[in-house]
């Protein structure tokens, strides 16, 4: 083989196993931890009620993070993503709005952060408590004891 093929072809080739390497920026992300909360944790009297979640995704390294919000009625929001730079911990925010204002409605559920990629995590449910009053009752229910 001659000397200029030979150093073309060493050359290619350590180009392609450069190439082939991965960057210590594409390691995958290393989610840390997972956390939800959610204000208030109960409420009891006139409905609709909102009730605020907020979550916190650490990661160990730069990356990007996908996660869905998981309610107890069965419901999931649609995916989303967060970036992350470095190591870091984002907070990332949902709402749930229940119960009707003329009718009484109890109901216990939660919300939960769970992670789809890079790997699968879960974190504990934010749970809430409604008892919902129809808007007279609370009214009524408060001259009766006088």
């Amino acid at each position: 083989m001659p000397k200029k093929t030979f150093i073309r072809s060493a050359i290619l080739l350590l180009f392609a196993l450069l190439y082939a390497m991965p960057v210590a920026s594409e390691q995958t992300t290393h989610v840390t931890k997972v956390s939800a909360e959610v204000n208030p944790s109960e409420h009891a009297g006139p409905c609709p009620k909102t009730f605020h979640f907020t979550g916190v995704i650490t990661v160990s390294r730069a990356g990007k993070v996908k996660y869905q919000w998981e309610r107890s009625d069965g419901k999931h929001r649609p995916p989303a993503f967060t970036g992350f730079s470095g190591p870091d911990a984002h907070t990332v925010r949902e709402f749930w709005t229940l119960g009707s204002s003329s009718a009484p409605f109890h109901y216990n559920g939660y919300m939960r952060l769970r992670i789809l990629s890079p790997y699968s995590a879960l974190s504990d449910k934010a749970t809430f408590t409604l008892n919902c009053v129809p808007r007279g009752s609370a009214k009524k229910a408060e001259k009766a004891k006088k």
